[in-house]
């Protein structure tokens, strides 16, 4: 009797604990980041009063005669499952999505919570609501002002500064994007016409137009068979012909004078025996300009204009202009499109050293030869290899040799063909018509302080270093939509506002419209998360049997994203919180009997004196 009154006690203190667990998670069914708790119960020691016994002496086996001594509580868990998500409309509020914890530290121990009530304190410090510090990595800034994240690096506190100023970058890069016009500037042009005798024999003259970008003038040539190449050139004011000049008539084979060349007015050939007969070329806007705003060291605002001009079929060269006028170093070059309109090229044009003959060197603003960012010379045609293709190549070398190709007035280089016939397997030749220009690898540069005036920073920002791309513009037979589309330069600006990204990015707004990395919050994950203990206010301690804390960068290895702007909750479940506290009052309702019981028969038993 005394040992069920017994095993009823240990089940009334074994319920009671339940009920003890059931209550609190009731109480925090409104926790942010609680997790609720189980019981679970073993079976207290046995008293064995017979032990088993092997089959033996033609007998068989026993089993063993025990009596059990009642219950314990073997287990209180910890259910990490994920709680319900409450929406808040604070950015400091964050939620993981998954299943790791953020890390906090009071300046001697580091803990760890799903609670994700945050704030900024006095010193803009990202902290939880019992002052404890969020811990993630500090964005560091580069040399050139911008910032970034390296996980590597040691964890500490976040600060947020609002009004942090962010200095002004200069431009280093600049994008163009949109379409070229492949119907842009002057379109050849075919005419019949007679070959000059008067007795009706047509001959077909071809004539094709170019543009020559420094001299701002059009050069026509006509061909043909039996056509002796003619050629001239003319400006254009407002599409109208001035200053033109044939240098060579169009004449037949036979010597006769078979088409005049337009000298004023518009682009109209005329048949010289039938002045009926005349070729109208069609001219259409060769030029277009577009313009952005570029920044230099000290963040001030450069407008920097582009115009691109048509000079020949596929081919634009394109020409960069300070709107205030500086004088501005390596700021021209061209772009040739493939047949599918895609961009297959930006180069520069050639020019001659007129001391030496050779291809130039470019110069920078003061003159100076212009240096990449590897401090190698910007030329204006490849450097010569086994191949060679300038007049400083040793041509006595038997295995070198300098194929022909032609330069026009722009400082287009074409390749003509090899007059030795040699090939060589180690270095690919061109095809015939090929441009042969330098890649453009160089950067347009300009100085916002007067040259010749005292060096930057004493009195002016650096000069600014820009490479244009090209690569997003096409040429296709539709309208112009060439734009400046973006730089990477910016002027100073503040710290206006920051926003949290899924991967933990702590993303600050300034007031210059740019926006950068201010830090990364980190989110640590444990082998055995149960094994954490807690600590109170929706906090846990890693134990000997959690096993270390792992710091993760959020969205990597399964640990989770951070959604700002939300909490998450209890993950209590109230229906079966009840049922639990059902099960709880019945169980200790019934341990109760027992004891009841086992007293009633005690009482009889004393009962038998009498």
């Amino acid at each position: 009797m005394i040992g069920a009154m017994y095993a009823g006690i240990s089940g009334l203190q074994s319920h009671q604990v339940k009920m003890d667990v059931v209550g609190n998670n009731i109480a925090n069914v409104n926790t942010a980041g609680y997790k609720k708790s189980t019981v679970t119960f073993a079976e207290a020691l046995s008293q064995t009063k017979q032990s088993a016994k092997a089959p033996q002496d033609g007998l068989g086996g026993t089993n063993p005669i025990q009596i059990g001594l009642g219950t314990r509580v073997s287990s209180i868990s910890t259910n990490f499952t994920q709680g319900t998500q409450q929406s808040t409309g604070r950015k400091t509020d964050l939620r993981i999505d998954g299943e790791g914890f953020f890390m906090l530290n009071d300046g001697n121990k580091s803990y760890y919570t799903r609670a994700g009530n945050f704030d900024l304190d006095g010193n803009g410090t990202l902290v939880a609501s019992n002052g404890m510090k969020v811990q993630g990595w500090k964005a560091t800034k580069n040399t050139d002002g911008t910032t970034e994240i390296s996980p590597g690096s040691p964890i500490s506190e976040l600060n947020i500064k609002l009004g942090e100023i962010l200095p002004g970058k200069a431009t280093k890069s600049v994008d163009y994007r949109g379409n070229l016009p492949q119907s842009s500037g002057i379109e050849p042009l075919k005419m019949m016409v007679d070959d000059g005798t008067g007795t009706g024999v047509q001959v077909e003259v071809n004539i094709e137009f170019s543009y020559n970008m420094a001299e701002d003038t059009w050069t026509w040539k006509a061909s043909g068979a039996n056509i002796a190449e003619g050629r001239g050139t003319f400006k254009l004011d407002r599409g109208e012909i001035v200053n033109a000049m044939e240098i060579e008539p169009i004449r037949a084979n036979n010597g006769n004078h078979i088409l005049k060349s337009p000298l004023s007015g518009g682009i109209v050939f005329t048949d010289s025996t039938y002045a009926n007969n005349k070729g109208t070329a069609k001219y259409s806007s060769h030029q277009i300009i577009t313009s952005g705003d570029v920044y230099d060291s000290l963040g001030a605002k450069h407008t920097m204009s582009m115009e691109y001009s048509k000079i020949d079929v596929n081919i634009w060269g394109w020409e960069a202009n300070h709107t205030k006028g500086l004088q501005m170093a390596n700021s021209k070059g061209f772009v040739i499109f493939d047949a599918t309109g895609q961009s297959a090229g930006n180069f520069l044009f050639a020019e001659i050293d007129p001391n030496t003959g050779l291809f130039a060197t470019l110069k920078d603003v003061e003159g100076k030869p212009l240096l990449d960012d590897n401090g190698t010379p910007v030329n204006s045609y490849p450097t010569p290899k086994k191949l060679g293709f300038d007049a400083g190549i040793d041509t006595s070398d038997p295995t070198v040799y300098i194929p022909s190709y032609s330069i026009d007035n722009n400082g287009i280089i074409r390749y003509t063909g090899d007059p030795s016939g040699i090939t060589d397997p180690n270095f690919p030749i061109p095809e015939v018509g090929a441009i042969m220009n330098a890649e453009y690898k160089g950067f347009i540069m300009f100085d916002p302080a007067n040259p010749g005036g005292a060096l930057p920073p004493d009195e002016g920002a650096n000069p600014v270093k820009i490479v244009p791309g090209f690569g997003n513009i096409t040429q296709f037979a539709s309208e112009n939509t060439v734009a400046f589309e973006a730089q990477d330069g910016y002027p100073m600006g503040e710290l206006e506002t920051f926003r949290i990204n899924d991967n933990g990015d702590v993303m600050g707004y300034y007031s210059n419209g740019y926006k950068q990395v201010v830090g990364r919050i980190a989110i640590t994950k444990f082998y055995n998360p149960n094994g954490l203990e807690k600590v109170g206010g929706s906090l846990f301690t890693r134990t000997p049997n959690s096993g270390e804390a792992l710091i993760m960068q959020p969205g990597t290895g399964g640990i989770g994203t951070i959604i700002s702007d939300s909490l998450e909750m209890s993950n209590v479940d109230l229906s079966e919180e009840f049922t639990d506290m059902i099960i709880a009052q019945r169980g200790f309702q019934a341990n109760s009997k027992t004891i009841t019981t086992a007293d009633e028969m005690l009482q009889e038993l004393i009962n038998l004196k009498r």
